[in-house]
This record gives structure tokens, sequence and C-alpha cells, in this order.
């Protein structure tokens, strides 16, 4: 149960100046809520819309209180009109002056998944300048492809005979980083391929310019597939470092096994490899027992660089197996954080049926992680027991989407009793 708090509430209590006692309930029905963002003070919120038989997205904005705003789009909401096909997917992230970028996938009757981009200002209006009166969409098969000999193939039985990857309803965050002079880079699952070894799935990175137009200074074409040394890979989540450097980081199959690793590399800001990021090879994370080794999010810090991962793993593939949720640390070229959990990676679940991370960033020099629940960790892996009294809560239901407001307070999503809610708590 949600009890009210005192005026001494401490980090990981719901902030009783939200909602109610720090909870906003969607109580409509068939609400599918995708993501939230703080931006000015304010949250932008983002849920499936159902209109004359079309699936689209409705955007809305709260309040510091969590009162939807009239004054927001038309009437209180913005709906974009995008056919999202058979499995939408979308989510926010912040532009520069107070705008913002949504991107979404777009997933047709045949499995093709393409990538659609749309810019909207802080009151909910297009930005019309940015691609096609707003939006920019990406067919991932269209794209040059530099540097790989091979065919590319919208048979989505290929995906299959690549490997087992994500499906199509996972998570989007983390997949978008705005650089400071408004380009966009952006992440994608994956394309599958043929070549004389068979068939292939690699990651795939596109870089725009600020009008939505590719960005031909990044690997001559704007786009880049992860090679990975010929390995069938897919990209989850992204970050920039403060030299301009790009953190990818996905899952990977090694040759001639099912076994699922995690990795992460780095390109330079022109879509190189760098050979200076953990000796020239990949940072990988994978566990002798535990054979499915999935990716959620990746955070830098700001003080020092410091790079933080999570994710979930599993004996294998199979589904409704319990998840062990895992943490791990670098340093910013790569190498183990020692301080982390003697510099490896942290297995550990904190509910006894499992669970797994989806969420994570810093708080200074403590991690923030939801997924399952929430949790503070503190540098060293140990759980922050000075949040929440025991260094988690899991207040209603599991967490698919998770920030932080300009004021340092925890927004997180989730559903409960068949409906979304916007939970805000203290840190």
């Amino acid at each position: 149960m949600i009890q009210m708090q005192s005026d001494t509430a401490t980090a990981g209590t719901l902030d009783p100046t939200f909602g109610v006692d720090g909870v906003v309930e969607v109580r409509e029905q068939g609400a599918v809520l995708y993501s939230v963002l703080p931006l000015n003070g304010k949250l932008i919120y983002a849920d499936q819309y159902f209109s004359a038989g079309r699936m689209s997205m409705r955007l809305r904005r709260m309040n510091s209180q969590g009162i939807f705003e009239s004054s927001f789009g038309d009437n209180g909401s913005t709906v974009l009109p995008i056919d999202w096909g058979t499995a939408p997917r979308f989510g926010l992230f912040p532009y520069l002056n107070g705008n913002f970028l949504v991107k979404g996938t777009y997933i047709d009757s045949t499995g093709q998944r393409d990538m659609v981009f749309a810019l909207l200002n802080q009151d909910g209006q297009l930005d019309t300048v940015f691609g096609d009166k707003g939006f920019v969409r990406i067919d991932p098969y269209e794209l040059s492809v530099t540097g790989v000999s091979a065919t590319l193939s919208k048979d989505p039985n290929d995906k299959i005979k690549a490997r087992n990857f994500s499906p199509a309803e996972n998570y989007i965050g983390g997949s978008v980083c705005v650089q400071p002079d408004g380009k966009i880079l952006a992440s994608h699952s994956g394309v599958s391929g043929q070549d004389g070894n068979g068939y292939w799935w690699r990651g795939l990175l596109i870089r725009l310019m600020p009008d939505g137009t590719f960005d031909k200074s990044f690997n001559n074409t704007g786009s880049l597939f992860v090679k990975l040394g010929g390995l069938d890979n897919e990209t989850i989540s992204i970050a920039l470092q403060s030299d301009g450097k790009i953190l990818v980081f996905g899952g990977y199959y090694p040759n001639d096994s099912d076994d699922l690793n995690a990795f992460v590399i780095r390109y330079m800001a022109n879509g190189e490899e760098d050979s200076g990021f953990n000796g020239g090879k990949p940072a990988v994370i994978n566990h002798g027992d535990l054979k499915n080794i999935l990716a959620g999010t990746i955070s830098i810090r700001e003080s020092d660089g410091a790079i933080l991962m999570v994710g979930s793993a599993s004996k294998t593939y199979e589904p409704h197996l319990p998840y062990t949720p895992w943490i791990a640390v670098l340093n910013p070229n790569g190498s183990p954080n020692l301080l982390f959990n003697n510099g490896r990676p942290l297995f550990s679940s904190i509910l006894e049926g499992g669970g797994l991370w989806q969420n994570c960033t810093w708080q200074e020099d403590k991690i923030l992680v939801a997924g399952s629940v929430a949790a503070r960790y503190l540098s060293t892996g140990s759980l922050d027991t000075s949040f929440n009294g025991k260094g988690w809560f899991d207040y209603k239901s599991s967490y698919h989407h998770m920030a932080l407001t300009e004021d340092k307070k925890l927004v997180l999503i989730g559903y409960a009793a068949g409906y979304p809610f916007v939970l805000r708590s203290l840190i």
C-alpha cells in the first residue's frame, strides 16, 4: 500500500506533491503508455491512441503537480498523423531549445521495421522545417551499405535464420542522442542480409542533420552497420561521451554458439571504429551459467565519464524463464571499473523470483536502476540503504521507463490493474 509521507520524507519515498500520493493513474480503456519526458519543469506524456480504426500516438503535458494541461497541442493533446501498423513503439527525447524528439518504430504486416522521427516544440506543435512537414521516415533496407558485401533482405524469416534477438515490442528508450550542434544520432536494432557465409543480422546507426537529412560526414553516408567482426549483433542503447565519441551497447552471438552476450564498442565522431577503446576489442558482458545476456540501457557519469550498463540474463532463451538482473560499470576507456563489484558485472536479483533492469542513470556517484523494481546502488555495487530504508521499492508494479526531472526527482511509468500510471519519487 502507498503511504503518505511525513515532513521528513527521504529518498525512495513517493512525492506527495505529485498526483495522488505521488501517482497519476490513467484510467482510460486500452491506454498504453510508452514514455514520459521531463521538459522545462513539466512532463511530456506519450501513449498509444486509436482513432477511426488507426493506431497512432497521443502527446499530452503534465504540470509539476501531475495535472494535464489544456494549453498543450490542440485542446490538451497532439495526435501524430501516423499509422503505426501492427506493433508501435516510440520514445521521447530532449532536443535543443526546449524542443523534443519522438522516435517510433513502424512495423508492417511483413515485419518491416522503419524508423520514424518527429520534432516538436515544447507546446506540442510540429516543427515543419524538420523532414517532411515535421516527420522523417527511414527504411533501413534502403540505406547505402558502405563496406558491406551482401544482399539485404526484407524477408521476415531471415531474422529467425540469422538468430533470435529482441522482440519488436521491446523498450526503445536510450536509442537516441542529440549532439550539442543539433545533429541526431539514433540506433536501430538491425537488419538481416545474406552473403557467402549465410544469413546475418547487423545493428544499425544513423546520424541526421538538424533538418532531418542524413549527415554525410558520418561514415560518408549518414549510416553504418555494426560489423563486430562479422558476428550477428543488434544495437539497443547508445551514449555520447564528452569528446563526441559514440558508445554502442547491444547483444551478439559468438561464432558457432547460441549464447547471447552483451557488448559495448566505441566509434569516433566520423563513424570510424575506435581502436583506443578497451584495447581495440569490444567490452563483453557474459556469465558462466547464464547463457542469454540481454542489454538494457547505457549511461555516462558526467563528472568522470564512467560507463554504466544494465540488463537481464537467463539460462536459455526459452520464454517465461526467471531472469537475473545485472549491472556493470566500466572506465571511460572500456576497462573494468575496479571500484564497482571488484571490476565484475553484478548479477544479483532483489526479488526472490528474479527480475530485470531495463533503465539506468547516474545520480552523481550513485546508481539508479529500474525494471522489476526501482533501486539505488552505491558506486561499490552495494545497495544504498538510505534509499527507502532498504535500497529499493516496488510501489504498484514493475517499471517500463525511468527519467530524472530537472529538480532531481525520479519519474517512472508502469501498469497496474490493466491501466498505466506515472509515479514520482524523491531521490
